[in-house]
């Protein structure tokens, strides 16, 4: 059915969708067995089509819906000619959908802001009270800059580097227990 309705298409281009199951289902022809059938029938329905006849034949054009009934839903909106308030209010739609996007980008630009400025001020804060700054212990010396020395404890113990109070003394070697 598609190919034929592509066919006639292709024929026929100032056709409707309808115009072209019209001339479809005009020259749709029934088995001999069955010429008695009233159509629609429900085997059958309109027939088997005949593209070449469809091709061919001389029909009248007809009803832009085809040869079914049209639902009143579309005969309404067909005979009133509102077609202008409905782009009027696709337009209106598409303003209300930019502007909101619009609210949204503006909102998300200075969310943004705010944490790049939180950022920037938990920094300097930071290299203020020395955490983090080039002369802060663990910190890197910036290029070209000597590392800061390492600042003494005044309270720390000096502990000798020759002898170590905790280190065991080792007995002679022909010595078996230790004596002390």
């Amino acid at each position: 059915m598609s190919a034929a309705a592509a066919l006639l298409r292709s024929k026929f281009p100032d056709l409707t969708a309808g115009q072209i199951a019209n001339r479809l289902v005009k020259t749709a022809a029934l088995p001999d067995a069955e010429k008695d059938l009233s159509l629609p029938d429900k085997s059958y329905g309109y027939g088997i089509i005949q593209p070449l006849a469809a091709l061919k034949d001389n029909i009248p054009a007809g009803s832009k819906y085809g040869p079914l009934t049209v639902p009143e839903s579309l005969k309404e909106k067909s005979s009133s000619p509102s077609l202008g308030s409905s782009d009027q209010e696709q337009e209106k739609a598409d303003q209300k959908a930019m502007l909101i996007w619009a609210v949204i980008g503006v909102v998300g630009l200075v969310v943004i802001g705010l944490v790049v400025l939180l950022v920037v001020k938990a920094s300097r804060r930071n290299r203020n009270n020395g955490g983090g700054g080039p002369g802060a212990p663990g910190a890197y010396p910036q290029y070209g800059q000597q590392p800061a020395p390492p600042q003494q404890n005044p309270y720390q113990q000096h502990v000798s580097t020759q002898q170590n109070p905790y280190q065991q003394s080792t007995p002679p070697q022909n010595q078996w227990p230790p004596q002390q």
